[in-house]
């Protein structure tokens, strides 16, 4: 890009001149920006110690696309240290070792200062992979190779492309999910260079930036950071056409590792046209509530028939929750709690009857003269499942028909 100062003011401020490189393949209309789509974290020592430094390229050479006609192509290399400033590479022991089905012949040269470079090679066939490694000392230092394809290039088919990583987000720590593009048959795309649009929307339309990285072999990391917990809207799109089953819903967890506690008469057994209740409570490792917003949390109730059955689900408080159902039949329920769209717990069976099931028993001349024992509830009904647990209920009775001073020590 070039423009002229007079003054020290800008002559083509709104229009600037660009310039590019006869011979250097490029997509067509578009200009080569020094631009550093790939860094990779290696341990350098330069004789000063071991150092953290992000190797940087960018440049058609790491992108690829059409046939390249036997024209050189070339990207930009850079070596940075954790405060982003050039580490003092010298020209002598920087290379590239680019293999195809044939090794090439790389050329660097060094731009404004050590660290800095410019490398240019000469693809030799066309519908091909070529691998890019950078040499140090003799050493190559990327764990992986830089993959980059030339030959035809296919049309990404937005419909098509594929969507993974889209769980296991937590708030307030780096997340990334990927998009792999494919073609209109169905194929991964062997080379990058599509621009994939990327909308992010939390709670209250709240919208997260995101980066979208791209890997030059039709695969792309899309980096965030979410600032809320709850649930997270994620649309994508090409060129305007939605990616496959775009827009996605998924759920932010909180920082804090987090467990689930369930309780009241709604999970046990009972009858049927009386409401049945039980709480969820969200607590974290040291048994403290986790704020949570009540849209994370679902329950699903279904008959044995597979009909759902109504629910009402409210808050008592942010990470407290109150669930309350009632059945018109009676029959077997499978009630299924889930939290950020992920089941809390095993299917939970209840069965429901017409009436309590209640056995009185009478037994005159024991420790309690002439009083008796009842017991009742679903317990002693039959007709359950094996490894699930049944309540019932035991009172003790005196002679007046009161509770006589049973200890649950004093019960077996």
């Amino acid at each position: 890009t070039i423009d002229i100062l007079l003054g020290g003011h800008s002559v083509f401020a709104q229009k600037p001149i660009n310039v590019s490189w006869a011979g250097e393949v490029q997509a067509e209309g578009e200009e080569e920006k020094e631009e550093f789509t790939l860094s990779f974290p290696i341990q350098l020592n330069l004789g000063k110690g071991v150092q953290k430094v992000a190797v940087r390229m960018g440049g058609f050479g790491i992108k690829g696309g059409k046939p390249h006609g036997g024209k050189p192509v070339r990207f930009f290399l850079q070596f940075r240290d954790e405060q982003e400033k050039l580490v003092q590479t010298p020209l002598s022991v920087v290379g590239a070792k680019i293999t195809g089905e044939e090794t090439l012949e790389a050329t660097i040269t060094q731009r404004s200062q050590p660290g800095d470079f410019l490398v240019k090679y000469s693809p030799t066939k066309d519908d091909a992979t070529y691998l890019i490694n950078i040499v140090l000392g003799g050493r190559e230092v990327l764990v992986k190779p830089v993959s980059v394809y030339f030959g035809t290039v296919p049309d990404t088919d937005a419909t098509k492309c594929d969507v993974t990583g889209l769980r296991g987000f937590r708030v307030n720590q780096p997340a990334m999910f990927k998009i792999i593009a494919k073609d209109k048959d169905n194929k991964q795309k062997k080379f990058g260079g599509d621009k994939f649009d990327v909308k992010l929307l939390g709670h209250g339309n709240v919208e997260f930036p995101a980066q979208v990285i791209d890997l030059n072999d039709g695969e792309y990391n899309v980096q965030f950071k979410p600032t809320e917990v709850g649930r997270l809207q994620i649309s994508l799109a090409l060129e305007g056409s939605l990616v496959a089953k775009s827009p996605y819903t998924v759920f932010v967890l909180p920082a804090l590792a987090i467990q689930y506690q369930l309780a009241g008469n709604g999970l046990h057994d009972g009858v049927i046209k009386k409401p049945q209740l039980f709480t969820v409570r969200v607590e974290d490792t040291n048994h403290k509530i986790v704020p949570l917003p009540g849209e994370v949390v679902s329950v699903s109730i279904q008959a044995q028939d597979e009909s759902p059955l109504p629910v009402t689900l409210s808050t008592v408080e942010p990470g407290l929750f109150s669930v309350s159902y009632t059945a018109d039949k009676p029959g077997l329920y499978l009630i299924k709690p889930s939290v950020f769209g992920l089941p809390i717990t095993a299917p939970i069976m209840v069965k429901l009857t017409e009436n309590e099931d209640v056995l009185t028993l009478s037994l005159p001349g024991l420790c309690l003269g002439n009083g008796t024992i009842q017991v009742g509830g679903p317990g002693i009904g039959g007709g359950y499942f094996s490894s699930r647990p049944v309540a019932l209920y035991i009172h003790f009775k005196d002679d007046h028909d009161e509770f006589s001073e049973v200890k649950p020590s004093d019960v077996e």
